[in-house]
């Protein structure tokens, strides 16, 4: 059983102090512990796990436990395949993963030329039924096997192809839960209907939904980016479209995942430190995502002269991306049961200058304006403030610091809430109990950080 995670709920106190207190959980006077015990867990995917050998200029296999090893040590859950290329790789990836406590996604090939035929509307031959029947019947029953991972990015026009491979895998006597992992960007799903912007067509997302109901949501969109100088810029569009996958997964009520970019590429930088993979994560956990994947784990090998590296370079060698990203996870699970009992309501975004311009927080359709429990915020850095409920109707709030990490620029939060004498806050994996000084709550988040704070009464 994971360690319980305690929220301290108020019975009631007298003021003790003139100015905010800190008490170690358990420790303040007259409050009780709220225990959230047993939550799911948020999943953690490693997307390009080592390759077998002769994948690019004749390498040596990757496929070694050591290797499967690290993707487990630096805190993933889960492997995703793009590499193996015949059933001898595949089962040495899912015995790999089995070993060191990894559940995997293999790629099927026949799958990828199912769904991206010229034929829009490819209905399945006798050989490609074959095809499926015997891969699933391989590989569905192995102890590390969490399902497909059947394509990235499909386009519109083939998702009627898509859904026969899909329905006819889940006809297969035992199979009608097989998991078919599939990423979206809707610019590349449909371009007439997105144009070249970041994917956040609300109907090209919600008729997915409609036609397959999957499990979980798994889109891409990448904020770190250069300008056309070479200057770091933040994308613009991303809390827009991050706004618009929230809003689907509370409609439709499914699990958001998102890919985190960690593999610099085309105007994209390389996230190679602390501040750029806890900004991105931080972010997306204000928004309510219950999962991440890594764009890329292992350094495409693929002959691209815009890629830098990821968490591990061609050669198997970790990079400091790989450390920022270990952190990042360990930081992430103590408060993971906490977390995970919280659904998210929406999104404030308060500027340091109530009169100042940010594009990316301009853009942003259906902001949150005010909440009940908050009478002000304000800031020295343009600060987001995810809202959240759990089952009892407790309020909590994750508040990030907004400004580019390329920066390290810190972010001093002072937020007055609505009748509120004890505020339990998460920070870095470290929980603490702060009494307050009317109402008043005030942190100094770094550069890239963030803090989830539950008001106690």
């Amino acid at each position: 059983m994971r360690r319980i995670k305690k929220i301290v709920s108020l019975l009631g106190a007298a003021v003790l102090s003139l100015s905010a207190c800190v008490f170690p959980v358990g420790c303040a006077p007259a409050v009780t512990d709220k225990e959230y015990a047993d939550a799911e867990s948020f999943l953690w995917g490693a997307y390009t796990t080592p390759p077998p050998a002769g994948i690019y200029e004749g390498n040596e296999t990757y496929q070694t436990l050591e290797h499967f090893q690290n993707i487990k040590d630096c805190g993933f859950t889960h492997g995703i395949s793009i590499y193996e290329n015949n059933f001898e790789t595949v089962r040495t990836a899912l015995d790999l993963s089995e070993q060191v406590g990894l559940k995997y996604y293999p790629m099927y090939n026949g799958l990828s030329y199912i769904i991206n035929s010229s034929e829009q509307q490819h209905d399945l031959t006798e050989d490609e039924k074959a095809g499926l029947k015997e891969f699933v019947e391989e590989f569905s029953d192995h102890p590390a096997f969490a399902g497909i991972y059947a394509v990235d990015e499909p386009k519109k026009d083939r998702w009627y192809n898509l859904s026969q491979a899909e329905e006819y895998v889940h006809s297969l006597p035992g199979m009608e839960d097989i998991d078919f992992m599939v990423s979206h960007h809707a610019p590349h799903a449909d371009p007439a209907a997105c144009g070249a912007t970041e994917p956040k067509n609300r109907d090209l997302y919600t008729s997915y939904l409609e036609t397959f109901d999957p499990p979980y949501l798994l889109y891409d969109a990448y904020p770190l980016m250069y300008d056309p100088a070479g200057n770091p810029i933040l994308n613009n569009n991303w809390l827009d479209n991050a706004q618009t996958m929230a809003e689907i997964g509370k409609e439709y009520d499914v699990p958001i995942y998102y890919f985190m970019l960690t593999l610099g590429h085309l105007n994209y930088r390389t996230p190679d430190n602390y501040r750029d993979i806890a900004w991105q994560n931080n972010l997306s956990l204000a928004y309510g995502v219950r999962g991440c994947l890594v764009f890329t784990y292992w350094t495409p090998m693929a002959d691209n002269s815009t890629y830098t590296y990821g968490l591990v370079d061609r050669e198997g060698n970790k990079t400091p991306v790989w450390y920022a990203v270990q952190q990042v996870i360990e930081e992430y699970e103590p408060f993971n049961d906490v977390y995970m009992s919280f659904e998210w309501e929406g999104t404030m975004l308060t500027k340091a200058d109530e009169w100042g311009f940010n594009a990316g927080f301009d853009g942003v359709t259906n902001q949150l304006r005010s909440h009940p429990r908050i009478a002000e915020i304000t800031c020295t850095q343009d600060t987001v403030t995810g809202t959240f409920k759990d089952a009892d109707g407790r309020d909590a709030f994750m508040v990030v610091n907004y400004s580019d990490p390329y920066y390290a620029e810190s972010d001093t939060v002072r937020i007055e809430f609505n009748d509120v004498e004890y505020v339990s806050t998460w920070r870095k994996g470290v929980q603490r109990v702060v009494r307050l000084n009317g109402g008043v709550y005030e942190t100094t988040l770094g550069s890239g950080e963030g803090e989830f704070i539950i008001p106690l009464q």
